[in-house]
């Protein structure tokens, strides 16, 4: 254990101070007392070091009472100080650290400490909420808000990737409440679906923000109508999708077919809000016949089915007709591939399936140089 040095100063009542400069036989000295100020024997003597300054050495396991007295003839009698008869000293928490050390066992520090050198710490430090300074500056941040980044590998220079206007961490964190969100557009119709799209969603200086487009939609008889949470969604990174038709014969093309759509765009801070709805009128598909629904029909005996299988008779016997057959059927046969298409078209209207990414192109054009020219992507 360390001792400790306790310096008292010491002032005459007629102010001046009590030294052997002043008192040539001076002499301070520490006794044992306790609550009561008994004086329970000797501990030791005070040491002058100056301007009315004495010192004296204690041990810092040696807490309790004490009587500082002070004598004027050299020893020869003493009296007891006023506000030193007794005194308690607590001693047992303080530690000297000025010198190289090792403390060990559970130490608590209270107040404003300052550890100046190198120190080295084994075992666990637990420091208050905002009792953590650096260079003054209380570090705000959550033990758990430092463990989001346990395990992380980045470096600095990855690091200060997300940092400047346009990176990806910028767009995702954009606030999107701040952003509107423009009405829905229909852009193509086929048999078997609708494009809709909404314009992107992008920041001041036009870069896209990252997030999820949620498309709600509903098909009915009513020319204007606002599709709710319980009607068909689709959520996409894409601004553009597909929606598809009901089959034919649905009940809704008993009368005039809507489609009523609405977009929201969300992001990691929050969403735009719904769009406008779209209100647009939908065509039936064609009526087409499965094979088992072909076979089933020329089976049926009437008039037309006879007719019908007695043209077939004729067309298959005729060579040149089963030319034709087979060119109509390329033709209206699709191409695919995985990625966009490479090939050039053959025909305009022509259509090529990106089996990778699902993604459907149709010609545009023929004999373009560069291949990819062709097409356009829907």
């Amino acid at each position: 254990m360390a001792n400790i040095n306790w310096r008292i100063k010491l002032i005459k009542s007629d102010g001046s101070l009590f030294s052997t400069a002043n008192v040539a036989d001076a002499m301070v000295r520490l006794r044992e007392s306790d609550v009561s100020g008994a004086d329970l024997g000797a501990y030791g003597q005070f040491t002058e070091v100056g301007n009315g300054l004495w010192e004296i050495e204690v041990g810092d396991d040696e807490s309790g009472f004490y009587l500082v007295q002070i004598s004027e003839d050299a020893g020869v009698t003493y009296s007891n100080v006023d506000g030193y008869a007794p005194k308690l000293l607590i001693l047992n928490e303080v530690l000297t650290l000025a010198n190289a050390q090792t403390v060990s066992g559970n130490k608590t520090f209270s107040g404003d400490n300052i550890l100046s050198g190198d120190n080295s710490v084994t075992g666990t430090i637990d420091v208050v909420a905002s009792g953590f300074k650096i260079g003054g500056t209380i570090v705000s941040v959550t033990a758990a808000e430092l463990n989001i980044l346990d395990g992380a590998t980045l470096t600095t220079a990855e690091l200060n990737r997300l940092a400047g206007n346009g990176t990806t961490l910028d767009k995702l964190l954009t606030d999107a409440t701040a952003e509107s969100i423009s009405a829905p557009s229909k852009v193509q119709e086929t048999d078997t679906h609708v494009v809709i799209s909404v314009d992107e969603i992008a920041d001041s200086d036009g870069n896209a923000l990252v997030g999820k487009y949620r498309f709600q939609y509903v098909f009915n008889n009513t020319a204007s109508d606002t599709p709710s949470a319980t009607d068909s969604e689709i959520i996409s990174g894409d601004n553009t999708v597909k929606i598809e038709k009901p089959n034919t014969g649905d009940s809704v093309y008993d009368s005039t077919a809507y489609l009523h759509v609405r977009v929201q765009f969300e992001n990691a801070t929050g969403n735009t809000g719904w769009s406008i709805v779209l209100d647009t009128s939908v065509t039936e598909p064609e009526s087409t016949l499965t094979d088992a629904g072909v076979i089933e029909e020329l089976a049926s005996g009437t008039d037309n089915a006879t007719a019908v299988l007695r043209a077939i008779v004729n067309l298959i016997s005729d060579n040149s007709t089963i030319g034709r057959i087979m060119a109509e059927e390329k033709k209206h046969a699709y191409l695919s591939g995985s990625g966009a298409p490479s090939v050039s078209a053959d025909y305009v209207g022509q259509w090529y399936l990106d089996t990778s990414n699902e993604n459907w192109y149709k010609a545009i054009d023929t004999g373009n140089e560069t291949r990819a020219d062709d097409w356009t992507q829907l």
